[in-house]
């Protein structure tokens, strides 16, 4: 048997733990997967992008490559195009530091997954067109810890939307939107900064069945009395700090260890039996 006659249906298996220039020449090999090739170089040369910022993760970083207004009905084609290919074999896009704009432009022809860092603001509006879109958002993350919105119609709006588009991650999410985290039930990781007197959310945390791990950039004493005292009544192993120096109790380790959980000095992590 030739690799030529293959079934699709195992090609299809190979295919996403490929990279992207051993995908480039596999795709070359076979004329059943030579559209996989032609879009890969359609978007890499419209673009000026590498295979690797292509696949298996469609990366944006810092800017989006300038494209003439007569070449951009291609380059959306194109681009659409090689995103389908990508949601067919569950990749993603990646957006980091892409100002609002382009993403607002962009995102109807990006893959169902998405990585993503939002530009300066609650960006409402990226957030509700990501939810109208019907994306799968990996990783949300802002560059704002307490940005509110001066409309309260704004703000429910946002709140909705975020509901809606259910991230998997989040990494800052702003004050005003702590109300949504109870409502967020595919969301396995949360990321919280540290704001002085804020008062750590865990009753949310209880209501969150997916979530997993909480990463504080620090945690007072009473932040960490209060983590203390839900995690034996949660589904979170992991509990991670970027900074510790902010208050430890007393017989914490102690206390920890009651619970099933080991003090890692940065990390209290689930016992595994």
């Amino acid at each position: 048997m030739t690799i030529e006659v293959l079934p699709q249906e195992l090609l299809d298996q190979v295919i996403p733990y490929l990279d992207a220039a051993s995908l480039l020449r596999f795709s070359r090999a076979l004329s059943k997967l030579d559209f996989i090739a032609n879009s890969l170089f359609r978007v890499g040369t419209l673009l000026n992008k590498t295979l690797a910022t292509l696949w298996p993760t469609l990366s944006f970083f810092y800017r989006f490559p300038a494209v003439p207004p007569n070449k951009q009905t291609k380059l959306f084609e194109a681009l659409s195009a090689l995103s389908v290919i990508l949601t067919r074999y569950n990749c993603l896009a990646q957006l980091e530091y892409i100002d609002g704009s382009t993403i607002i432009d962009i995102l109807p022809y990006l893959p169902r997954r998405i990585s993503i860092r939002l530009p300066d603001g609650l960006r409402d509006d990226i957030i509700l067109q990501m939810a109208q879109l019907g994306k799968q958002v990996e990783s949300l993350v802002w560059n704002t810890i307490d940005t509110k919105l001066q409309r309260d119609d704004s703000l429910n709006q946002l709140q909705q939307s975020l509901v809606l588009l259910n991230p998997r991650r989040i990494t800052n999410l702003p004050l005003s939107l702590y109300g949504t985290l109870e409502h967020l039930q595919s969301l396995t990781a949360l990321a919280i900064p540290y704001i002085k007197g804020m008062a750590c959310p865990t009753s949310s945390f209880l209501l969150m069945p997916a979530l997993r791990t909480v990463m504080f950039e620090a945690l007072d004493e009473h932040g960490r009395r209060a983590m203390i005292q839900i995690l034996p009544i949660s589904r979170i192993t992991a509990v991670k700090f970027r900074v510790v120096d902010v208050g430890k109790l007393p017989n914490e380790r102690e206390l920890l260890a009651e619970i099933g959980f080991i003090d890692n000095i940065r990390e209290w992590n689930k016992r595994v039996c």
